[in-house]
């Protein structure tokens, strides 16, 4: 099964800790691949991007996911999950948070 998880940032925190450990616990598992993509952190936020030092390709960055509403970013982060979605044709799409939740779900349709 083919698992992406959607999260707008990667900072220290109980939802993030949690979709870390799903992606990192499952992706050893057979017949599993889980990947994460995230937006960046916030200047002066922690960040947990150093957990995937070991598992690099189960990381991508899409540095205009950002967390503010911004028309032209949030289209620019739309296309590359669109894009994303296209290429690794995931089994199933799993959102965390307000943007992340509601882009990573119409990008998913969009790109079936």
């Amino acid at each position: 099964m083919r698992v992406i998880h959607v999260i707008t940032r990667l900072i220290l925190g109980g939802a993030q800790e949690n979709t870390v450990a799903s992606v990192l616990g499952l992706r050893d598992q057979p017949g599993w691949k889980v990947s994460l993509i995230s937006g960046p952190p916030e200047p002066g936020e922690g960040s947990l991007e150093n957990a995937f030092a070991g598992c690099p390709d189960c990381l991508t960055l899409i540095p205009s996911l950002v967390r503010p509403l911004h028309p032209w970013l949030d289209g620019r982060a739309f296309a590359r999950l669109v894009a994303v979605f296209r290429r690794e044709k995931p089994d199933l799409v799993h959102t965390h948070s307000g943007k992340a939740g509601f882009l990573g779900r119409l990008a998913a349709r969009r790109a079936d």
